[in-house]
């Protein structure tokens, strides 16, 4: 379970990338909901983050509020990068992880 929904996206990207390279899977941001296209009726702001693995695993991570749009702006930092500053962004998530 993790605290946030950014430190799940964190967390599953970068496990992600550490346990699955062996078996030589990816996973990928294949959707994003922005909060300022995501706001709910109430005046909430909601952001989606939708992850797929190569085997077909789809994770789902939504936040509210504050929470939305850090996770909005995580996940379009690692969407603007090249793959190989992908591997170098993860691999510092793993690092602070440990």
């Amino acid at each position: 379970m993790y605290s946030s929904a950014t430190e799940a996206l964190k967390g599953l990207m970068a496990g992600t990338a550490a346990e699955l390279e062996e078996k030589g899977l990816e996973c990928q941001i294949t959707k994003l909901i922005s909060p300022s296209s995501g706001q709910l009726s109430n005046g909430i702001d909601y952001c989606f983050v939708e992850v797929t693995c190569e085997n077909g695993v789809q994770y789902g991570i939504p936040a509210y509020g504050k929470e939305a749009e850090e996770l909005y702006r995580l996940a379009m930092r690692y969407l603007s990068k090249t793959e190989r500053e992908k591997e170098l962004f993860l691999g510092c998530l793993v690092s602070a992880r440990s």
